[in-house]
């Protein structure tokens, strides 16, 4: 992703999925790249793969994904009741 092309990152992510469903990584690839690396809110597809890296994750990567998110959740997607229950609203 450091060359900004989000839609080969996203394609590359999805087929990491599909080969290994189990891995948040892949998940939360996805989510950077739908977010342009949390920097865009576009067709909110991010919410889903979000959704499945968390359910996929131990509570160290759950830990990460937090870190990772909470800047970008707070300024640009205030619908989703993150710290309390981590689920969608």
């Amino acid at each position: 992703m450091r060359l900004r092309d989000w839609e080969k990152a996203a394609d590359a992510f999805d087929k990491a999925t599909t080969l290994e469903p189990r891995n948040y990584k892949g998940w939360f690839g996805l989510v950077k790249a739908c977010t342009e690396n949390f920097t865009y809110i576009g067709d909110n597809s991010h919410k889903e793969f979000l959704q499945k890296a968390l359910a996929v994750s131990d509570e160290k990567s759950k830990k990460i994904i937090d870190s990772a998110t909470a800047v970008f959740l707070e300024k640009y997607d205030n619908s989703i009741c993150w710290h309390s229950i981590r689920s969608w609203c």
